[in-house]
């Protein structure tokens, strides 16, 4: 008997609901499996002898974020009581955590070095506080961008995030990396970078190293290129929406959500690293995180309108 037939008859017994039947039995491409009901989902890891549910608020999220094919991979447990939060559920994933309680909504973690479970929950913006004020920063750009443009604004300052080590590296007030080339007419600045590329003749302005990367079949370039220079990070902002409006990715534009969102603009090409978006969902957990602890506490604080700013 399959392992979801075997996790269906048991959760059966127990009296779980189930829904109405919302596809077939799937055949995943990396040899898992999953089956997914109107109330909860069953996946089978690949190599494994047991399968495992998701439901409710962990699962409208896991599926947000791309379910198996996401950061976390496939669900190695069952939902359960969380001692550390009140009222709190937790479940545990093959690369991390993800939890839901009344007050947190739904938290997500990676294992830490040893395997135990980090915890993102009330004391968030003192745990990241280096990630939370990039976020008060640039939440307004991203909001306006999202505003006029359509884009999610916890897509924006996520992907400004990861291309400045979270405002470490912005040259030039360049929150986005990108690069000046020949159809550039404004200032820009020689910045030190990587590139990945299938073979080793590439043309860049200065080369510092070229390493083949089996796991990946490609080449890890270490070069300085041209990257475009801006008088403040707004102009930034609004410059980079401009690669986002192209044909190219308008598939993306089909989505509200910033997962999905990251997923097609990763899709469409729109850097060379292979891990573009899982790196991207990473980022966007955390600020999600951030965002709501935000708005939790100034609601405790009684600055209902300033909640509502970042909502």
């Amino acid at each position: 008997m399959h392992p979801i037939e075997i996790k269906y008859n048991e959760l059966r017994s127990r009296g779980i609901r189930f829904g109405s039947r919302e596809g077939k039995f799937i055949e995943l491409p990396d040899t898992g499996s999953k089956q997914a009901f109107e109330l909860l989902t069953i996946y089978h890891a690949p190599n494994s002898e047991m399968a495992f549910e998701v439901s409710g608020f962990i699962r409208e999220k896991y599926e947000s974020m791309g379910e198996q094919d996401s950061v976390l991979g496939y669900p190695v447990s069952d939902a359960v009581k969380d001692s550390e939060v009140k009222k709190g559920v937790k479940q545990k994933f093959q690369f991390g955590w993800m939890g839901w309680s009344p007050v947190n909504g739904v938290y997500y973690c990676e294992e830490n070095a040893s395997g135990e479970r980090g915890f993102w929950g009330v004391d968030v913006l003192t745990r990241f506080s280096k990630e939370t004020d990039f976020f008060k920063k640039y939440y307004d750009y991203a909001s306006l961008i999202e505003k006029e443009f359509r884009v999610p604004a916890l897509f924006t300052i996520a992907q400004s995030a990861l291309e400045t080590g979270w405002g470490k590296k912005a040259p030039a007030n360049n929150m986005f990396g990108v690069k000046a080339n020949k159809t550039w007419t404004g200032q820009k600045v020689l910045v030190e970078t990587d590139e990945y590329h299938p073979t080793a003749d590439i043309q860049y302005p200065e080369i510092i190293s070229i390493e083949y990367i089996p796991a990946l079949k490609l080449y890890k370039y270490r070069v300085k290129d041209w990257f475009r220079a801006y008088d403040s990070p707004l102009n930034s902002f609004f410059d980079r929406t401009q690669f986002l409006l192209k044909k190219r990715y308008e598939k993306a534009f089909l989505y509200n959500d910033p997962y999905n969102f990251a997923r097609e603009i990763a899709a469409a090409g729109y850097a060379t690293a292979t891990n573009y978006y899982p790196m991207l969902a990473s980022i966007i957990f955390k600020l999600d995180a951030i965002k709501t602890a935000i708005q939790n506490q100034m609601m405790e604080t009684g600055n209902w309108m300033d909640a509502e700013d970042i909502a």
